[in-house]
């Protein structure tokens, strides 16, 4: 019985070393790609590619990684977020330095949006796929404000935006680049934080 125990004991700890040899493989591999990633990439693309790296440094490991955590390649579309996670912790144990460094270039090319202020008269509301209120300034100005998300305020707005037409209002918006189909392109879009009488 205790040859038994100890030849069970003996496999367990070469699965569980064989199983980490080949995690630290992956991560050494992966590693080295992240170091060769070139500089100038913006955050996405710098992503697209350390996946990439983790991708071809697990390739040759596909059958351990199907067998031991039940990652398969071949749905990488599906299970791409995991792999990422698994390959990563190891990473940390290996080039820590590296994913500090993506980390702070992750965050030093985070657009922080400005949020603005300001009054006007709501003139019209559209409403065919997003609410937006054209509203116009003291100047005369009139602009369109979308509402995209959710928007603060003390008013009902669900059920009352409607009756802001003719209505001083007070609000608070950002100004983004979004994605028009219509030009195939890129354009300006104010869309609502905040509005109250």
């Amino acid at each position: 019985m205790k040859f038994a125990n100890t030849v069970f004991f003996l496999f367990f700890v070469l699965i569980s070393f064989s199983q980490t040899d080949y995690l630290k493989e992956i991560a050494i591999e992966s590693c080295e790609c992240a170091d060769s990633l070139p500089l100038q990439l913006n955050t996405s693309e710098r992503n697209m590619r350390l996946g990439l790296c983790m991708i071809n440094a697990c390739e040759p490991y596909s059958a351990e990684l199907l067998r031991d955590h039940q990652i398969d390649l071949k749905r990488i579309d599906v299970q791409g977020e995991e792999l990422g996670v698994l390959v990563g912790i190891k990473m940390a144990t290996v080039c820590p330095e590296k994913l500090i460094q993506l980390v702070e270039e992750d965050a030093e090319d985070a657009v922080i949006t400005e949020q603005l202020s300001s009054t006007g008269v709501v003139v019209g509301i559209d409403g065919e796929d997003f609410v937006c209120f054209t509203i116009k300034d003291v100047d005369g100005r009139k602009s369109k404000y979308y509402w995209l998300t959710y928007v603060e305020s003390d008013l009902n707005l669900e059920t009352t935006y409607k009756e802001l037409i003719g209505r001083q209002v007070y609000f608070d918006y950002a100004v983004d680049d979004f994605y028009d189909a219509r030009i195939s392109g890129y354009r300006n879009v104010n869309y609502l934080i905040s509005i109250d009488l």
